[in-house]
């Protein structure tokens, strides 16, 4: 995670967190913006090791290593620049991983905001990967500049909304100029599940059930729409009945 307007970023590899900013162990003397910075990227620390999907991605991505490195030891002559001949193994979790995530860059979004007076669209399109079939979940979203998108909704985006409303618990004032993605869940239960649109702990703990699942936008809607349909029920049971589920 990285936001260049602020300069703290958190790198998932290596589970180092950097901020912009003082710091210091006790949390109580930061000021709340550093506070709230903070709370974002160990969110994102906490998404990492905390999570089947962060888990998942982190195998995966030493998988990724492991193979390219096998290779360079196994080749007596190296091109640069070097193409990795990855596993037909590993690049069929590579497409299921890559369609968990969802939507990789967001530079195109930067000083935009979506029209919050049209509704946020929900599609799903079939995948097929290695003969099996996936669903991909697409948000069409109306921007204030009058222009339509497609984003694919996915772990990414999640985490970077989850994040982000946990630092706004601590930090109510601070401000992005990109919304997307911190904004976006946000932005979808204020468009389509209303009865929760203000429950900023309940979305979060949405977020967090969706990260323990290998479809993590598929469970996200599916807890969003129950939660709305049932808004008595506190955030906590929501979780519990989740865990008790066997986290399907």
């Amino acid at each position: 995670d990285e936001l260049i307007e602020r300069g703290s970023f958190y790198h998932t590899s290596f589970f180092q967190i950097f901020l912009q900013g003082r710091y210091n162990e006790d949390l109580s003397l930061l000021n709340t913006t550093d506070l709230g910075l903070f709370v974002h990227e160990y969110i994102h620390y906490i998404q990492n090791i905390g999570t089947p999907w962060g888990i998942q991605s982190a195998l995966h991505e030493y998988k990724r290593i492991s193979e390219v490195l096998q290779q360079l030891i196994d080749k007596d002559e190296i091109n640069i620049v070097y193409t990795p001949d990855y596993s037909v193994e590993y690049q069929s979790r590579h497409e299921i991983w890559k369609l968990g995530e969802g939507q990789d860059t967001f530079g195109d979004f930067v000083g935009k905001e979506i029209d919050l007076s049209k509704e946020i669209e929900i599609r799903c399109e079939r995948v097929d990967i290695q003969g099996n079939k996936y669903k991909k979940i697409l948000l069409k979203l109306h921007l204030s500049d009058g222009s339509e998108t497609e984003i694919h909704l996915g772990a990414k985006i999640i985490r970077e909304s989850m994040a982000y409303m946990c630092q706004c618990l601590f930090d109510e004032q601070y401000t992005l100029q990109n919304a997307i993605p911190y904004k976006l869940i946000d932005y979808l239960c204020a468009s389509k599940y209303t009865n929760i649109a203000g429950d900023k702990k309940k979305i979060i703990a949405i977020c967090y059930i969706a990260l323990f699942g290998m479809r993590p936008a598929e469970l996200l809607v599916e807890y969003l729409s129950k939660a709305n349909s049932e808004p008595q029920i506190p955030y906590w049971e929501l979780y519990d009945e989740f865990l008790s589920s066997g986290m399907n």
